[in-house]
C-alpha cells in the first residue's frame, strides 16, 4: 500500500474523489434510465414486472443472454467500485472491511437502479444487471491496490495544480458542457452495423451544410460557433494566469483544441439518436479558430503591469461579448417578432403560454434546455453577486432571486411573440436557480479556491474585479 502523504494534500484528494464518485453515480444513473419515458401508472408497472429478469443468469423468454450486454454491465461498475474503493482507503486502512462496503454499496445502487426502471416504458429490470454490476464493482475494488499506487501522485499533482490555479475549473466545465449537449441522451449502441449505419448519416449531414446547399443557417450552428470561440477565448484567458507550459504540453493543448469539434462528431456515432453532424463539427471548429486569432496573442515578458492588466481586461471584456451573443441566440433566434394577428389569435385561443405534459417535463430534451437555461444564468448570478459583496448574504440571494424571476419573465414574455420559441410557465424557476447557484459558486469561489491561491497570479485577476475595499459582510 501506499504512504500517507501531508494532511493538505489527503483534504484536497479527499475532496477530488468524494465529488468524482457523485458524479459517476449521476452519471450511471442518467445512462441507465435515459430516456425517461414514465409510466407511474400499476398497469404499468406490473407489466414492467412481468417482463423483468428475475432469476440470475437465465433469460425471461427463454433466449441466450447476450455477452455484450452482460460485459457492458460489468465494465459500467467498474470505475465506480475503483472510486469508492479510493474514497474508503484514504479515511483508513482496512482493505478487507472497505472491499466488502464497496460490494455492498455497488449491489444496492444497481438494486435501486433496476427498481427505478420498472417505472420507465422501455427499460426491463434484470437479476443479471444487478449481478454483473455488482461484479464490476468488485473488480474495480480488487484493482484498486494495483493502479492507485500509480495514479494517486498524478491525481495529486493535478489537484494541487487546480488548487493553486481554479481558473481551469472554468475552461475543463466549458469544455465538458459543450461534451454533454452533443451526446445527450447518453444513449450509447455500440454494434458494428449500427456504427457503420450512424458513420453513413454522418457523411449525409453535408447534405444540409449551409451555404453549400439550400439549407439554412440553424441556431445549433450558431450556438456551436459561438460555444467554440469561448473555449478558445476562455483557454487563452486562463493562460494569461498560467505559470509558463512546456512547449510540447502547448502543442498538445492546442492541438486538442483544434481536434476538439472534428472528434466530438465521430464519437457521437455511437449514439441511438442523430449523431452531431459535420456541419456542427465545422462550426465549431471555424469558432474555435477565431477564439484562437482574436485572443491569443503573445505577451512579452518585458511588458509593463499596466499592459498585463489592460490585456486582462480586453479579455475579459471579449469573453462577456461572446457570452452575450450567446445567450441572445439561444433564448431569441431567429430574431423575428410575428404579426399583431398572430398575437391576438394565441390570446383568443389561450395558447399564449405552453404548458407542457407529466411526460414532457420528464424528457431529456425537456430537462437538457432547463440546465442550459441555468447554466446560461449562473454566469450573471456570479457576477451580480460579486458586483454587490458589500450586502449581507441574505440580502444577496434575495435580490439574485428576484433578479432571475424578472429576468425569466422579460425573456418568457418575449419568446412568446418570437417563431419557433415557446413561452414555458414551467421554466420560470429556473433562471432564479441558476442565478443563485452562480451567487453560491461565487461565494465559494471566493472563500475557499482564491484564499488557497496565495502564489497564484489570480490575485492581479482580483484587483481587476475588487469595486470596493470594503470588507463584505457574511451571515
Amino acid at each position: 500500500m501506499h504512504t500517507r502523504q501531508p494532511q493538505n494534500s489527503f483534504d484536497a484528494l479527499q475532496f477530488v474523489l468524494k465529488w468524482a464518485v457523485l458524479l459517476y453515480a449521476l452519471l450511471v444513473f442518467y445512462i441507465t434510465t435515459v430516456p425517461f419515458d414514465f409510466d407511474l401508472s400499476l398497469k404499468g408497472i406490473a407489466r414492467e414486472w412481468r417482463q423483468a429478469e428475475k432469476i440470475p443468469l437465465l433469460h425471461t423468454h427463454g433466449g441466450r443472454l447476450s455477452g455484450a450486454d452482460l460485459t457492458s454491465n460489468i465494465i459500467l461498475f467498474i470505475p465506480l467500485g475503483f472510486l469508492l474503493m479510493a474514497l474508503f482507503e484514504e479515511k483508513r486502512r482496512h482493505f478487507r472491511i472497505h472491499f466488502y462496503q464497496t460490494a455492498i454499496l455497488s449491489f444496492a445502487y444497481t438494486f435501486f437502479i433496476e427498481a427505478f426502471q420498472l417505472l420507465i416504458e422501455d427499460r426491463f429490470s434484470s437479476a443479471n444487471d444487478v449481478l454483473m454490476n455488482t461484479i464490476g464493482g468488485m473488480l474495480g475494488a480488487g484493482l484498486y491496490p494495483l493502479l492507485f499506487q500509480y495514479i494517486r501522485p498524478r491525481v495529486l499533482k493535478i489537484t494541487e495544480h487546480l488548487r493553486n490555479h481554479p481558473l481551469w475549473l472554468f475552461w475543463g466545465g466549458l469544455v465538458l458542457v459543450q461534451v454533454f449537449v452533443a451526446f445527450a441522451p447518453l444513449h450509447l449502441y455500440i454494434k458494428v452495423h449500427h456504427l457503420f449505419k450512424q458513420i453513413v448519416r454522418l457523411l449525409a449531414s453535408l447534405q444540409s451544410f449551409p451555404g453549400v446547399t439550400q439549407a439554412p443557417l440553424t441556431q445549433q450552428h450558431i450556438e456551436t460557433f459561438l460555444m467554440g470561440m469561448l473555449i478558445a477565448a476562455s483557454l487563452a484567458f486562463v493562460l494569461k494566469f498560467q505559470k509558463p507550459l512546456p512547449a510540447r504540453t502547448m502543442r498538445w493543448l492546442y492541438g486538442g483544441l483544434l481536434a476538439f469539434y472534428p472528434v466530438l462528431s465521430f464519437l457521437t456515432i455511437a449514439k441511438r439518436a442523430q449523431p452531431f453532424g459535420l456541419p456542427e463539427a465545422f462550426f465549431g471548429l471555424l469558432g474555435v479558430l477565431s477564439g484562437i486569432l482574436l485572443f491569443f496573442r503573445r505577451t512579452d515578458p518585458g511588458f509593463k503591469r499596466n499592459q498585463h492588466l489592460s490585456s486582462i481586461k480586453w479579455n475579459r471584456i471579449g469573453l462577456r461579448m461572446i457570452f452575450a451573443a450567446l445567450f441572445l441566440v439561444h433564448f431569441f433566434f431567429p430574431f423575428k417578432l410575428k404579426s399583431y394577428q398572430v398575437w391576438l389569435h394565441l390570446l383568443e385561443t389561450q395558447n399564449w403560454l405552453f404548458v407542457p405534459d407529466i411526460e414532457t417535463m420528464l424528457s431529456t430534451e425537456f430537462l437538457l434546455d432547463k440546465i442550459l437555461i441555468m447554466l446560461m444564468l449562473a454566469p450573471i448570478g456570479y457576477a451580480f453577486s460579486h458586483r454587490s459583496l458589500a450586502l449581507a448574504l441574505k440580502d444577496r440571494i434575495t435580490r439574485i432571486f428576484a433578479m432571475g424571476l424578472v429576468t425569466g419573465l422579460v425573456i418568457e414574455l418575449l419568446q412568446f411573440g418570437i417563431p419557433g420559441q415557446n413561452a414555458e410557465l414551467v421554466a420560470l424557476p429556473f433562471y432564479p436557480l441558476g442565478a443563485i447557484a452562480g451567487a453560491l459558486f461565487e461565494r465559494w469561489w471566493r472563500r475557499t479556491q482564491i484564499q488557497m491561491a496565495q502564489r497564484s497570479p489570480l490575485r492581479h485577476f482580483l484587483a481587476i474585479f475588487r469595486t470596493s475595499p470594503a470588507v463584505p459582510v457574511e451571515r
